[in-house]
Order: structure tokens, then sequence, then C-alpha cells
């Protein structure tokens, strides 16, 4: 009895509960009738954030999704550890890498400044026709 992980989203929106989906494929020749998933997200050794797909059933040779919700909330941008954990007949195991993104404010910040200072040309631009035509 062996399934493996074949896939599984890797970037997550911060603040938000997101899918997390995760692609399996049974190596077997018989039905798996139930099969789940635990996922611990981890950030320096330590799990963060837990979560658990629905039971499935798994035709032979099938690939399908499990697919579970990631919240998102109070976590940082930037990269975590993944421990997927399989359960059905045999126990299975696989770890990966994913992404918590985030607004960069940085870019944000950059924007707002460069708009702003537009706005203010833009002001004193007219101010100055107004004087201009107020001269004539």
């Amino acid at each position: 009895l062996l399934v493996k992980v074949i896939d599984f989203t890797k970037k997550f929106k911060k603040n938000k509960i997101n899918k997390f989906d995760i692609l399996i494929e049974s190596l077997w020749n018989n039905k798996i009738d139930e099969i789940y998933a635990d996922v611990d997200i981890i950030k320096d050794n330590q799990v963060v954030s837990r979560l658990k797909t629905p039971s499935a059933e798994l035709e032979a040779w099938e690939k399908t999704n499990l697919d579970g919700y990631f919240d998102t909330s109070g976590l940082l941008v930037g990269k975590y550890n993944a421990d997927i954990r399989l359960y059905y007949g045999n126990f299975s195991k696989t770890s990966g890498e994913i992404i918590i993104e985030g607004l960069n404010y940085l870019y944000v910040s950059i924007f707002l400044i460069i708009l702003s200072i537009c706005v203010l040309i833009y002001i004193y631009v007219k101010k100055k026709q107004k004087k201009k035509n107020k001269e004539k």
C-alpha cells in the first residue's frame, strides 16, 4: 500500500483563510477507502499552525486532491516548512517549503510618496496658472 504526495499549494496570502491543496497518487492496485492528511506549518522548529483535510477515497492508481484550509492570521510574511502526513493503511510523510505573501509596505510607501509629490506639483502649477491669469 503506497500513496505519494505529488504536489501541494506553496503560496498563501497573509491574514486570509487559504485553500491548501495536496495532490496525491495511489501506487496501489486496490481502492483505499479512507485517506486524509495532517499538515504542520513550522517556523524556526516550532509548529505555528495545523490543518487537517477531510477523508477521501482513492481508487487504484488514481490521482486526487485532498483539500484543507490554512488560516494565515497572525503569521508573518516569509518562508515556512510544511510537514504533510498522510494517514491510510500505511503512514506516509513528506515535507516542503511554503511561502506566506503579503503586501510589501515599502513599495506601497514609495507609491504613496510619489503620488503625493505629483499632487503637490499639480496644485503648485494650477496656482501659478491662476496667478498669471489674474495678472493679465
